[in-house]
């Protein structure tokens, strides 16, 4: 399987909402959202039901709740409770869910509170600030320190053989799909190295990874062409042999069957953009 860090570093964080909130009450019952929920406990008590489980969450305690879980989320205790929360997705190549494929637990406490908290009070005040260069960068430094202080307390929580629940030959096809060593796969050539009916080895790696084998590897691959044919300079000749095709008409068709343009269009885009900076930085 792909490392961590490898799948980490390819990853983009995006963060739809955020906030610190003092409580003296909240139920919320039935809540079901799209992304991700993060809601860390600084002072008081609250509680979390969702998948037939209660958990109970007290100041350090974290919550990672995966997308579409039905949940209540209730504050309880007589003092108020703080919450620094975010919804937020994880993504590789805007596909894979990278917390789920680190088989993060729900609840977890973190050991380093007081650094979280700084952090995230200091993100949520540049989040408030006026958009200038600095402050954007600032902001995204800002929101992957907080989520590494997260990742890496929710790795110590993690049970030791919880990664070991998916079975070899899938974390097999996984690191085939991201190093795009084949970019023509398909699920018969996977089903005969694996020796399994197409239709369920689909299935059980979409179960494991929320997305299927051919679509990922597809993302990948557009997502690879369009990097490398945003860098001034790159033909589409290179892009083809540099990903594996056979000729680069053959990558033409691919691209503009899936993206609607032609790869040459692209190019032809990022050789323009890349004239027009170098104009500008010559004012």
């Amino acid at each position: 399987m792909p490392g961590i860090s490898e799948l980490v570093s390819n990853a983009s964080l995006q963060i739809y909402e955020y906030g610190i909130h003092v409580r003296e009450a909240m139920i919320a019952e039935g809540r079901c959202f799209p992304f991700y929920v993060m809601s860390y406990v600084q002072e008081g008590q609250a509680l979390l039901r969702a998948e037939g489980a209660t958990y109970e969450l007290e100041p350090r305690s974290v919550i990672l709740l995966p997308p579409r879980v039905v949940h209540d989320h209730i504050k309880v205790g007589d003092k108020p409770t703080v919450f620094m929360w975010w919804h937020f997705d994880y993504l590789l190549y805007d596909t894979l869910d990278v917390v789920k494929l680190l088989g993060l637990p729900l609840r977890f406490d973190l050991s380093e509170a007081a650094e979280f908290e700084s952090a995230f009070a200091r993100h949520t005040e540049l989040m408030e600030q006026p958009v200038t260069l600095q402050n954007v960068i600032m902001r995204r430094s800002s929101a992957l320190e907080i989520m590494a202080r997260l990742l890496g307390a929710a790795e110590q929580a993690r049970r030791s053989d919880q990664l070991l629940e998916i079975p070899e030959c899938f974390q097999e096809m996984l690191e085939i799909i991201l190093s795009l060593r084949q970019p023509e796969l398909s699920l018969d050539i996977f089903a005969k190295r694996f020796n399994m009916h197409p239709t369920y080895l689909s299935n059980r790696f979409r179960s494991y990874y929320g997305v299927a084998p051919i679509a990922l590897h597809r993302k990948v691959l557009l997502r690879r062409a369009q990097d490398m044919l945003a860098v001034k300079g790159t033909t589409v000749n290179h892009v083809a042999d540099a990903l594996g095709f056979k000729s680069a008409s053959v990558f033409s068709r691919f691209f503009t069957s899936k993206m609607g343009v032609p790869p040459s269009k692209i190019a032809q885009k990022s050789e323009s953009m890349a004239e027009k900076d170098t104009f500008k930085d010559t004012i």
